[in-house]
Parts: C-alpha cells; sequence; structure tokens
C-alpha cells in the first residue's frame, strides 16, 4: 500500500473525528491549544482551519509512525482512534 495513500486515509479519519469534536462541544486534540495560540469558536475562521489542518496533518503522522496500518480501513480507525485518544481527555472550549 503507497504511504501517501495510507497517511492520506489517516489524516481524513483524524481530521473527521476533529471537526466531530468541535461540533460536539469537546476540545479535540489541538497543537495551537498547546502553544497557548487561542482557538475557541470566536476565533478568525483562518485560525480554526489551520489548527484543523496542522493537528490532523500531525496526528496522521503519528498515526502511521505508531500503528503501520496496511489497509485503507486501518488508517482511516487509526487515524480516528488517535485523535480519540488525545481528545478524551479535552474539555469543553471556552465560549
Amino acid at each position: 500500500m503507497p504511504a501517501l495513500k495510507v497517511s492520506a486515509c489517516a489524516f481524513l479519519g483524524s481530521f473527521v473525528l476533529y471537526i466531530l469534536n468541535r461540533t460536539n462541544g469537546v476540545q479535540p486534540f489541538s497543537l495551537f491549544k498547546a502553544i497557548n495560540v487561542p482557538v475557541h469558536t470566536r476565533s478568525k475562521p483562518f485560525i480554526v482551519l489551520a489548527d484543523m489542518f496542522i493537528s490532523s496533518i500531525i496526528g496522521s503522522a503519528i498515526v502511521v509512525l505508531l500503528t503501520d496500518p496496511s489497509t485503507t480501513s486501518q488508517a482511516v480507525a487509526a487515524g480516528l482512534g488517535m485523535t480519540g485518544l488525545l481528545s478524551a481527555a479535552g474539555k469543553a472550549p471556552p465560549p
């Protein structure tokens, strides 16, 4: 399985769960939050979108390195699972 295809599927899983967490009011795994860049519901759309992409790219890279998925289904599930694990202790974002 080409590495780019697996990485893209892991990114898809991470990105989908990031969006799901934000819409459900759960703080998703966020690089910007870790470096104290304010990302909340009142943030500019570009900052939120950049955080979504950068955090999902980092999450998918971690997933591919740790789990080494061999199929697209495994990659998507690993992306969902890793983002879910990293977001599990998250709190609701400030209003």
